[in-house]
């Protein structure tokens, strides 16, 4: 066997999550003409990321270059959807949720319709929620479960939440009795066990309010 790449060993580097050593090489790699610049520049973003005290911003131009630059669609999705994450992860939503949309409408215009697409809705929604826009975030959370049987989980428990929020306490019943149902299929077990569990503390306490409230069914 030959010598490895030098795209190889930057690529051995990422899945051995020496992420230091991976950066290096992949920004060699970027000064060879044969590499995809785009694709490249997904791989410094992704490295740069895993690094807690990276400058956020020079990760996001890692990212945006990947948009711009990079020949295959995953790449670009992945990395307009790593754009949301970063950015809901500073606080920055209004920001976050563009790119999580735009993730989402460019994986349907390319037909990219599972995975990224899926999660992207997910994440918008919560940046709604996170911004206070429950009634919008419930549409979105709903939108969710309607496409992604392993998201709708997830889904239903953040609608529970948003439902709380705006008083519609016998809706949000409603979809606490729904974790009675067994979990979808390939659904984590142990995490439908914890979101059953949460629920079911919502329902007790929705129940003694609206019994409270004299509207309990």
């Amino acid at each position: 066997m030959g010598q490895p790449t030098l795209l190889e060993q930057a690529l051995q580097a990422e899945r051995d999550q020496r992420y230091s050593d991976a950066y290096r090489t992949f920004l060699d790699c970027l000064r060879l003409p044969q590499h995809d610049t785009g694709d490249i520049s997904f791989h410094l973003g992704w490295c740069l990321e895993q690094d807690k005290e990276s400058d956020k911003e020079e990760v996001l131009a890692h990212y945006r270059r990947a948009v711009d630059l990079a020949s295959g669609p995953a790449c670009r999705a992945n990395a307009m959807f790593r754009m949301g994450w970063i950015l809901m992860h500073e606080r920055h939503y209004p920001g976050a949720e563009e790119m999580f949309l735009k993730a989402a409408e460019y994986c349907e215009t390319v037909g990219l319709r599972v995975g990224v697409h899926d999660h992207a809705l997910y994440w918008y929604a919560v940046c709604l929620e996170s911004r206070g826009c429950y009634l919008e975030a419930l549409k979105w959370y709903d939108s969710v479960r309607r496409v992604s049987a392993q998201l709708d989980p997830e889904s239903r428990f953040r609608q529970i939440v948003c439902l709380n929020q705006i008083g519609a306490y016998d809706n949000a019943l409603k979809v606490c009795m729904t974790f009675d149902q067994p979990s979808p299929a390939g659904f984590d077990e142990t995490r439908y066990r914890q979101l059953r569990q949460s629920a079911d503390v919502e329902r007790m306490m929705l129940q003694t309010l609206l019994a409270t409230n004299g509207t309990a069914r």
